[in-house]
């Protein structure tokens, strides 16, 4: 156990008890760490400097500026991170803005620590997180057409993408994270992970946020396409 590599988080939440509580649930897991904690934007930007997280937990409403304004910046600063919005306020009226905006996930805080600790390891796999019921609500504006996204891309055709593009793409679509869809093909994460990024190069898909939103519109709309037979 003590070869197992472990996550850096970086906590940016201005309640100092919020913050403490976050630390001791995360710490006490073998796999995360907290890294840094801050209380303002200028707290971190810094420390997201010195300490390069893996994982960004923030605040969505600090008292100082706001969180959508200081996730455009640690998006810019590091480029590699995944940033988890954590959030007192309603999913269903912030999620979808957020995400648009460049976060890899949306929590609520009335969720459980389990809920956020499968929340941080999802997004350390490189997916992104959102609870049921919101994965629901944007399936529902995709398939009436609500979203920029399901009115400005066509449909893929199979030939398009390799066999199996084709199948990881219609099980990102049926929510599979990459560890699921690695062990259902008897593949490697890394080789997914791969797989994700020809399918959204293909598809000329600008973030996992708009991969994530094309799966799922996809997988409801050719259910019953079978797969091109080539050589993956």
């Amino acid at each position: 156990m003590d070869n197992v590599t472990r996550h850096g988080v970086m906590i940016v939440d201005d309640h100092p008890i919020m913050r403490e509580g976050l630390a001791a649930v995360i710490n006490a897991q073998p796999d995360l760490e907290v890294s840094a904690q801050a209380a303002t934007e200028q707290e971190a930007l810094v420390l997201a400097a010195q300490r390069q997280p893996e994982v960004v937990i923030l605040d969505l409403s600090l008292s100082e500026t706001s969180g959508i304004t200081l996730l455009n910046k640690l998006r810019r600063q590091l480029p590699a991170a995944r940033l988890l919005i954590f959030s007192m306020h309603d999913e269903h009226l912030h999620a979808e803005k957020c995400l648009q905006a460049g976060a890899h996930g949306y929590l609520m805080k009335n969720q459980s620590a389990e809920v956020l600790i499968g929340a941080i390891r999802t997004l350390v796999g490189g997916d992104l997180f959102v609870s049921k019921h919101m994965r629901t609500r944007l399936l529902r504006g995709l398939m009436q057409g609500q979203t920029a996204q399901s009115s400005s891309n066509p449909t893929p055709t199979p030939t398009l993408l390799t066999r199996t593009e084709w199948l990881v793409l219609e099980l990102i679509g049926m929510g599979f994270s990459s560890r699921n869809i690695a062990d259902k093909l008897k593949r490697s994460i890394k080789t997914i992970s791969a797989h994700r990024a020809n399918i959204q190069h293909k598809l000329g898909l600008p973030d996992n946020a708009a991969l994530m939103h094309y799966a799922i519109q996809y997988s409801q709309q050719t259910p019953a396409v079978t797969p091109p037979t080539e050589r993956a």
